[in-house]
């Protein structure tokens, strides 16, 4: 799967970083099924019975880029049946700091973990898959029944980040399917209704 990445793709305004910097923000991400038009996206099978999700999301993609580094953000929304999507969570990763670590004795995690120091930086090689493995914001969600789940990937948060790289936009490719495709790993089971029940 190929994407052209656009700078100026956003969360919005009215989003979580917004709250975090005490913005009233009182609809938070109104126009998500919208916003999620302009990402490469993925849905699932509609759910058979309502589902929860609780800890940490992890995706990994197996990614090459036509630049030497590259930014990636990966959200996750519930579609209803009417086709109305809800961001659930998010997360991101600058290509340079894709090398994974063992988490030090002090630092109790069961999610990728890596340093960001800069020994520990490495710039892409054009064209070449690497995989990109990271921890999306953990979340408590109840997913209805009949709902899908919708992963939607960017190469940009215009809003709240800066542009990386700087200068021309990447194309991202995206390996799917196969022993050495990309794939997400969902704290999920059965729940007993939707959080977004009548």
């Amino acid at each position: 799967m190929e994407y052209d990445v656009r700078f100026g793709v956003s969360s919005g305004r009215a989003s979580r970083y917004e709250r975090l910097g005490a913005f009233a923000v009182l609809d938070y991400y109104p126009d998500w099924t919208e916003r999620q038009a302009s990402m490469l996206s993925f849905d699932s099978a509609p759910f058979e019975r309502a589902m929860e999700m609780t800890g940490h999301a992890v995706v990994s993609l197996r990614i090459s880029t036509s630049e030497r580094d590259g930014s990636v953000f990966v959200y996750l929304a519930e579609v209803d049946a009417d086709g109305r999507a809800r961001y659930v969570t998010e997360g991101g990763l600058r290509m340079l700091h894709r090398r994974l670590s063992p988490a030090p004795d002090s630092y109790k995690a069961t999610w990728p973990w890596r340093t960001f120091h800069r020994a520990d930086a490495r710039l892409m090689q054009p064209g070449v898959a690497e995989e990109l493995r990271f921890a999306l914001v953990p979340v408590s969600w109840q997913f209805a029944q009949g709902s899908r789940l919708r992963l939607s990937i960017a190469g940009a948060d215009g809003d709240h980040f800066a542009q990386v790289p700087h200068g021309r936009p990447p194309r991202f490719e995206i390996v799917a399917g196969g022993a050495d495709g990309s794939f997400l790993d969902l704290p999920l089971k059965p729940g007993t209704q939707s959080y977004f029940s009548g």
